[in-house]
């Protein structure tokens, strides 16, 4: 078992948003290397999401800040489109990362 603290999670977008520009968020994201995993999948019949891992400190206000940050620059950049999320922070990893 790996203790690593790390926060894992879909950020879903609406089907008006194109795939291009999710893709492209995808990329600047990879570049990053808090970022562990980037990838953009279907979230729903009709929602594109950008699956993800970043590396965090385990703390509450770590967790709440990464979700505030990036909740305002989502809507900043998509408004609307940004439909929804399921993120979550972990330390219990058996395989990977």
């Amino acid at each position: 078992m790996n203790d690593k603290n790390i926060i894992i999670g879909t950020w879903k977008f609406s089907e008006n948003v194109k795939r291009e520009e999710i893709v492209q968020l995808a990329k600047e994201w990879a570049e990053n290397d808090q970022y562990l995993f980037v990838a953009v999948r279907k979230a729903s019949e009709t929602q594109t999401g950008i699956s993800f891992a970043h590396v965090s400190d385990g703390s509450k206000d770590f967790s709440d800040k990464y979700n505030l940050d990036t909740k305002d620059l989502l809507y900043r950049r998509f408004g609307t489109g940004l439909v929804g999320w399921d993120i979550s922070t972990t330390h219990d990893i058996f395989k990977g990362f």
